[in-house]
């Protein structure tokens, strides 16, 4: 009789398939995804963008992931330990490649980090995440220590941010990684080919050392529009989507041919505002002559927030697939500050704008952006006829977001909607309203530039407060401020939801909004 032999990597994707309860024959095939939003680059250290993060984790690892419930879990490292409160000591994972083949190890780790501080023209840099590290010294080939300028009590969640490449492409350029030369990462797939806005084409990487990805191949198509992204999956063109917009949520959740599945997320929409400029370009007042920058004044940006109902408006633009956001951090598992909701009062607004300087009102042009998620041009048209019903005239502008986030950038915008996800409580607080420092990793959401002492003070402390009773005083302190300065107006947070072809794929929510298509299981057929 003869005994069939097996290489551990057949045992492992056998194994796998066993307990995914898929046939061998489905362990081939091509998942076709369909995202609202694809990468904007290919270059993981280039763009601090939810759809970059999101995606490129398709390819790249980092030192630590966030699981499915945005909990931290091993990657490239399988353990860590802090010597002192500033000195991390991390353990790497062994027989890692990238995939060129190259060997995984401390250089690249190390190399890594030291890129984020070095990409040029980013307009969402990277260095919020790795501001703190003071040194990273290389101990063994799989072994290295980071040391922080100062004890950091949510550094692993900054680390799950900063994917790691070779430090033998220390010479690549972004357009180098874009053009897909150096995009080598170590993940479950490799980038075959990427068109942006089109299609971006994954291999498997049958060298990953994790168990197998249950996909040969898989293509991801960017839909930006709602109702092409579901007609897509009911023509079976694509076999799971992101994004499932709350109109066809009940028609897909009533179909045995699709599975829904939903989760809240981990992120914040806000409108930010230009605070600082005397003279602002689509704020001001309608009479001739007069070019005050409303939005300097803190009484009219509280008005702006009271006069804007956000249940109705998320109720009515998202029915289900978003919450209102009374604060920056308050969802999910996050340190809450039990601030009592500050809600929708026109009256008081109307008072506070003429506390402000403008009774009357004022005019202003609302920037924000469209197809990055379902119905965001609605919700700033929403939020537009709220601002409009206190007395201030509002038009709206939409853009790809491509478009919209340099120009803030540049200031060329007065209000814009944006949003950023909340990994920890403190997170938003640092990228949407500390003062812009590039040196410590502040404000690198704050393209308008606000700017308050006594804020940066409350928050430069919870930063470093390792005791979590502390570290939350700290951050309702810094809550109560942000109300009170109203630099940033919380929106809503949304619920992420997917929806698949069940004689394909089965997938499980996330509280961040990844598509990994590795976890998106085969289906028996």
């Amino acid at each position: 009789m003869r005994v069939a032999k097996f290489s551990l990597h057949t045992i492992r994707a056998i194994f796998l398939l066993l307990i995914l309860g898929c046939p061998i024959q489905g362990f081939s095939q091509e998942l076709r995804v369909g995202v609202q939003v694809g990468p904007t680059t290919l270059d993981p250290h280039f763009f601090n963008y939810f759809a970059n993060i999101g995606n490129l984790g398709n390819i790249y690892e980092a030192l630590v992931t966030e699981d499915r419930e945005g909990k931290i879990q091993p990657q490239l490292a399988t353990s860590w330990e802090t010597v002192t409160p500033t000195e991390w000591l991390f353990h790497l994972r062994e027989g890692v490649k990238f995939h060129n083949g190259a060997a995984f190890g401390a250089q690249d780790v190390a190399f890594s980090i030291a890129r984020t501080k070095t990409v040029q023209g980013s307009p969402g840099s990277f260095v919020t995440f790795t501001a703190q590290i003071k040194a990273v010294e290389v101990i063994g080939p799989l072994t290295l220590k980071i040391t922080t300028f100062s004890p950091a009590p949510y550094f692993l969640f900054d680390l799950a941010r900063v994917f790691i490449v070779s430090a033998g492409s220390s010479a690549a350029s972004t357009a180098e990684y874009n053009q897909g030369t150096a995009a080598i990462g170590t993940g479950p797939f490799r980038s075959v080919s990427w068109s942006q806005n089109a299609e971006w084409m994954l291999q498997r990487n049958d060298a990953w050392w994790g168990a197998a990805p249950p996909w040969a191949s898989v293509r991801v198509r960017i839909i930006p529009n709602d109702a092409a992204r579901v007609a897509a999956l009911l023509a079976k063109d694509v076999d799971l989507i992101d994004r499932v917009p709350s109109s066809d949520m009940a028609r897909l959740e009533a179909s045995k041919q699709f599975a829904v599945s939903s989760r809240p997320g981990l992120e914040v929409f806000v409108l930010n505002i230009d605070t600082q400029r005397e003279t602002s370009p689509f704020a001001r007042a309608p009479t001739s002559g007069q070019t005050k920058n409303p939005l300097r004044e803190p009484a009219i940006r509280r008005a702006l927030s009271l006069a804007i109902n956000r249940k109705l408006l998320v109720d009515r633009v998202f029915e289900q697939s978003a919450v209102p956001a009374f604060e920056l951090s308050d969802v999910g598992d996050q340190e809450r500050t039990g601030l009592a909701p500050q809600d929708y009062d026109p009256v008081q607004a109307k008072a506070l704008l003429a506390e402000g300087g403008f009774p009357d009102g004022f005019e202003l042009t609302l920037h924000g952006f469209s197809g990055v998620i379902a119905g965001d041009v609605q919700l700033i048209q929403g939020v537009a006829q709220f601002f409009s019903r206190v007395g201030v005239k509002t038009r709206v502008e939409t853009m790809p977001p491509t478009v919209l986030f340099p120009g803030a950038s540049r200031g060329e915008w007065s209000i814009y909607l944006t949003g950023s996800t909340t990994p920890y409580a403190i997170a938003p607080y640092k990228f949407f309203v500390m003062t812009p420092n590039p040196d410590k990793g502040y404000g690198s959401g704050n393209r308008l530039r606000f700017s308050n002492d006594r804020l940066d003070d409350v928050l430069s402390k919870a930063l470093v407060t390792m005791d979590a009773t502390e570290r939350l005083g700290l951050i309702k302190q810094a809550a109560t401020l942000v109300r009170e300065l109203a630099p940033v107006i919380p929106l809503f947070h949304p619920v992420y939801s997917w929806a698949s072809n069940r004689e394909v794929a089965d997938y499980e929510a996330w509280a961040l909004p990844f598509t990994r298509v590795m976890y998106a299981r085969p289906t028996a057929r």
